[in-house]
């Protein structure tokens, strides 16, 4: 119960029944309440044919230890997110609330030159593990410092009114790769449109992305994270 999962929730409920489907609840819980069994009761009730369950590690550890416990419950029909995606099943979750569970998260492509560089320094750089939004944080970073160059200032509002400019046609194409070039077009007034390393970025006027590369993963029997395919969403009309 807070904006990212009820808004998640919502949307994905409307979609759904736009597409035909039939849904029951949503049931929001409280990520700081005592005991989820009443939250989890009503979840199975029905015997829905799937679940579409959107939260965190620490409190999934005690919803999922509630729904295994109704005995009714079943991983393998259980979609989510990225908040539950991890190397491994997160500390603390039921093996038997997870393992079989599929979800989504933002991927980055996995191949071309950009991509390869990227993972190489990475590796070089040492430090924490790769994580689901490493490439995407990397990206954000590149896009603002652009922004920020393209509109002569540090200032929020100032950066704001540049990300389009930077990120999407019309321009000559950057990548990180070619950052001091794209610094000098800028500085000379020229157009650019800058790809990350997750591919194009694109933004529309409500500054939202057109085009963002996806993963499908699940969670395998020996409790690791699996990608089951890679592909690429886009926005009607976008490209």
């Amino acid at each position: 119960n807070d904006a990212y999962g009820e808004g998640f929730i919502n949307r994905f409920k409307e979609a759904w029944e736009d597409r035909g489907g039939s849904t029951t609840g949503p049931v929001l819980f409280d990520p700081q309440q005592p005991s989820y069994n009443s939250e989890a009761g009503e979840i199975v009730s029905g015997q829905p044919d799937a679940y579409v369950i959107i939260d965190f590690p620490d409190t999934y550890a005690r919803m999922g230890a509630a729904l295994v416990r109704t005995g009714e419950f079943d991983a393998s029909a259980l979609f989510t997110a990225d908040g539950l995606a991890a190397d491994e099943v997160p500390e603390g979750v039921p093996d038997r609330a997870i393992v079989g569970a599929k979800g989504t998260r933002p991927g980055t492509p996995e191949v071309g030159g950009v991509v390869q560089r990227f993972n190489e320094l990475f590796e070089e750089a040492g430090g924490p593990a790769r994580g689901t939004f490493d490439a995407q944080n990397f990206d954000a970073v590149m896009v603002c410092f652009l922004a920020a160059t393209a509109a002569g200032s540090a200032e929020g509002p100032d950066i704001q009114e540049a990300l389009q400019d930077v990120s999407a046609p019309p321009g000559q194409k950057y990548t990180f790769l070619e950052l001091a070039d794209a610094i000098r077009a800028l500085q000379d007034g020229q157009d650019i449109d800058f790809d990350g390393v997750t591919g194009p970025i694109d933004f529309d006027d409500n500054g939202d992305p057109t085009a963002a590369t996806y993963e499908v993963w699940t969670y395998g029997e020996d409790g690791s994270l699996e990608v089951m395919r890679q592909f690429e969403a886009a926005q009607e009309g976008a490209g």
